[in-house]
């Protein structure tokens, strides 16, 4: 009988619902993406969390995001700028 208790409900479920399968594609990583620019996200996110609480904190979350933003900015700027160096006698 416990075990009838313990089948029935799943059968039933397992008639009610399909099973869907899905493909999950891993992005790769970003390369200018380094534990610098992970440790000021973490850090603005952290101070983001508190700035919904209080209003006191609003303006630091600002400067942090900004902080964070301009670090992003010169990361960005300097991947591509070595790109750009490396490849210079690849026209293509």
């Amino acid at each position: 009988m416990a075990d009838l208790y313990n089948s029935e409900p799943n059968i039933i479920v397992d008639r009610l619902l399909l099973l869907r399968t899905s493909t999950r594609r891993s992005r790769p990583s970003d390369p200018r993406f380094d534990d610098d620019c992970r440790n000021t996200k973490h850090c603005c996110r952290r101070v983001e969390r508190r700035a919904r609480r209080s209003s006191a904190t609003r303006t630091v979350w600002k400067s942090e995001l900004r902080a964070y933003r301009r670090l992003i900015g010169h990361r960005r700027k300097a991947f591509w700028k070595t790109v750009i160096t490396e490849q210079q006698l690849k026209p293509r």
